[in-house]
């Protein structure tokens, strides 16, 4: 970022965009873009008119209703009209902000007392009739009409933003796109975002939740765009031990700095399969090493390790598409010998690498469906699991018109 002077410009913002737990069910609605990429450039002012005024957390939900060139606030399912206890603090709120100097404010769309676009304006009668904008939107609005206001909904791409800020305070020179995210702030984000229910369902999926914060995989892939890429971040990231820490590593680092050992390292310290798979989805697949790993990993004894191996041939059997048919027929003999590994995460990675090698092409699917139906002769549990799941997809109607078409191409 590049600036003329130090001030910072104040914006405002709803609170809940912030990640402030004031919705109606005590939720809140973090706007990550916004807060990764201005959180350093201004200084936020939060609001939340619902929860300021007194309504209370969790509270019943709101709409507009009546008039629509002057709305009323009413409760969903009972229809008080909450009206007058809104306004009255509206009008105080307003007075309160005017000390405060703003350049700028960023309103929750969808939103009854922020909404700036296209709010819906009910009748009585519970029918859509018109649109209209936030009650505390449109009295700041009324006071303050030089006051550059957004709502979130269009502030989604840098280009928006960038044009935002030019508004709120041309003096300076906005260029957030050079900023990047370090440790720290990686570290912070990711924390803001732990959700105890996430984890608990991340459990039930038999993902180790130990160290993990519950945040989601397009939170981390978003996060991991604003970091960029780097070999030194990403090396952090996975010392910290931070569950989804290590899975943003394999997203941020550079194939082009991974080392033979630090894939052993990493391959070492894997203790949950979602972990496994993304490091080798999103990195170990695009060092050199991923062949000869695939082929050693399999015979190791470790579970995760063993996975590793198998998760590596499936998504070099969908990734690498100058990869031989000869380069996946080899792998055939790692796949019958280890079918008779009863281990849960270990078979279901045989049975993924066998059924996305027979998915590559025709020739590959009828290799994959003969090598099935010879590990359907052993005598073991796990290895008739695998050989069935595979033919059954790999016979499927669809799959095979997939690949005559592909064929013909």
């Amino acid at each position: 970022m590049s600036h003329t002077c130090n001030y910072k410009p104040k914006i405002g913002i709803s609170a809940c965009l912030l990640g402030k737990p004031v919705r109606y069910d005590g939720g809140h609605k973090l706007n990550q873009f916004i807060k990764t990429n201005l959180e350093n450039l201004v200084d936020f002012i939060g609001v939340c008119p619902e929860t300021e005024c007194g309504f209370g957390i969790p509270r019943e939900q709101i709409r507009l209703e009546g008039n629509p060139e002057s709305p009323r606030i009413v409760g969903k399912k009972t229809h008080t009209d909450k009206t007058e206890r809104l306004s009255a603090w509206i009008q105080k709120k307003i007075m309160e902000l005017k000390t405060e100097n703003l350049n700028g404010f960023i309103f929750k769309s969808k939103s009854p007392s922020c909404g700036l676009y296209s709010l819906p304006v009910f009748t009585c009668n519970e029918k859509f009739q018109s649109t209209g904008t936030g009650l505390f939107t449109k009295a700041f609005i009324k006071k303050f009409p030089n006051i550059p206001a957004e709502e979130d909904s269009t502030l989604k791409t840098k280009t928006q933003l960038n044009k935002f800020l030019k508004n709120v305070f041309p003096a300076i020179k906005f260029n957030y796109m050079e900023k990047k995210m370090n440790f720290p702030d990686i570290i912070n984000t990711l924390k803001s975002h732990s959700n105890p229910e996430s984890i608990k369902g991340m459990a039930r999926f038999g993902i180790n939740p130990e160290t993990a914060l519950g945040v989601s995989m397009p939170t981390l892939r978003s996060i991991a765009k604003t970091a960029g890429k780097s070999h030194s971040l990403a090396e952090k990231l996975w010392s910290s031990g931070i569950h989804e820490a290590t899975i943003l590593a394999s997203i941020v680092d550079d194939p082009k700095e991974v080392t033979e050992s630090q894939l052993e390292n990493w391959a070492h310290d894997f203790n949950s399969w979602d972990i496994c798979d993304q490091c080798c989805i999103n990195l170990f697949r695009k060092t050199p090493f991923a062949w000869p790993k695939a082929i050693e990993w399999s015979q190791r004894s470790p579970e995760f390790v063993k996975r590793a191996g198998f998760a590596l041939m499936a998504t070099l059997a969908v990734h690498d598409k100058k990869a031989t048919d000869n380069q996946f027929n080899i792998l055939f003999e790692a796949i019958k010998r280890e079918s008779t590994d009863e281990r849960n995460f270990v078979k279901k990675a045989v049975n993924w690498a066998l059924r996305q090698i027979g998915k590559r092409n025709l020739s590959l699917n009828e290799a994959a469906i003969r090598v099935s139906k010879e590990i359907q002769l052993t005598n073991s549990k796990s290895a008739k699991w695998i050989a069935s799941n595979a033919i059954k997809e790999l016979t499927d109607l669809k799959v095979q018109d997939r690949l005559a078409n592909t064929k013909n191409s």
